[in-house]
C-alpha cells in the first residue's frame, strides 16, 4: 500500500481470499492461506523495488 499510496494511488485495496472454510486434510485453516497471499504479494512488491 505504501508503493501506490506514494505514486498518488487513492482507489480502493482489495485481497480476496477463495478458501473452503472446513478443515482441509494437512491443511491449517483459511489464516495460513490468507498469510501465504500476503507473503506473495509482499514478494512481488520487493522484487519490483
Amino acid at each position: 500500500m505504501k508503493h501506490l499510496s506514494a505514486r498518488g494511488y487513492e482507489g480502493w485495496y482489495v485481497l480476496e481470499q477463495d478458501t473452503i472454510l472446513t478443515d482441509e486434510p494437512g491443511g491449517k485453516g483459511p489464516a495460513e492461506d490468507v498469510w501465504a497471499s500476503a507473503e506473495y504479494l509482499r514478494s512481488v512488491l520487493r522484487d519490483r523495488g
